[in-house]
């Protein structure tokens, strides 16, 4: 029912508005109105009133001598007046770029307390504990960077570095180990963050992988060449 009578309602409530808008606007400028007071604010004002009538009195009486005093009175600075410097120092120039660290923003460089550790710091024991994690114990761990147990013991199960695995079949051709050479170098630029499975020594182990490679193919194009 209530749907019904707005909608019955609007087009009359909104009959001629933008007019009488105007008329509204109009009106506020030709009347002063002042503005709403709290109604504890016109209480105090009404008992102030009546009991110091003489004193709203003074607002309505004008003081001529008042405006005299005031068109007498005038403003005058004695600043010394700054003057723009002739100097023309050149300004230090870098052109060099923000070399951000591999951490970024998490990348701390203050001396963190006892029992905490620096995620570059669990970035390394991480590593160490998978390739020897016969010696790089959890307890080793803990014991060496003042780390509680029970907390080493979670990071290193639930925690773990990027692995770089590459396959022999990565080795075949001179485009293929360019593109692995590339990934290797990526790895050596960030010690620590990614873990390249089986290969202790990365510059060594691409050309021996890629050498026996080589040396299987040739054995077997001359075996084959024997045979025809």
């Amino acid at each position: 029912m209530g749907q019904i009578y707005s909608v019955i309602a609007r087009p009359f409530r909104n009959f001629n508005i933008e007019n009488r808008a105007f008329k509204v606007l109009e009106k506020r400028k030709t009347e002063a109105h002042p503005a709403p007071k709290h109604p504890t604010t016109v209480k105090i004002l009404s008992r102030v009133r009546e009991e110091n009538p003489e004193l709203f009195k003074k607002e309505d009486v004008k003081h001529e001598q008042l405006n005299e005093n005031l068109k007498k009175v005038f403003v005058e600075s004695k600043d010394p007046i700054a003057q723009p410097s002739t100097e023309k120092k050149s300004l230090p120039i870098s052109r060099h770029p923000f070399e951000d660290s591999e951490l970024g923003v998490m990348d701390v460089d203050y001396p963190i307390p006892e029992g905490k550790a620096t995620l570059r710091t669990v970035f390394n024991f991480l590593g160490q504990h998978r390739l020897n994690p016969e010696q790089v114990t959890a307890s080793s761990i803990a014991t060496e960077h003042k780390l509680d147990l029970a907390k080493v013991e979670h990071v290193l199960n639930h925690f773990k570095i990027f692995n770089l695995y590459i396959p022999d079949e990565m080795m075949k051709t001179s485009s293929m180990r360019k593109a692995v050479q590339q990934q290797l170098e990526m790895a050596k630029s960030h010690p620590g963050f990614i873990h390249v499975s089986g290969v202790p020594k990365l510059a060594e182990a691409i050309a021996d992988k890629a050498q026996t490679l080589n040396s299987n193919t040739s054995e077997s194009l001359n075996t084959s060449g024997t045979k025809t």
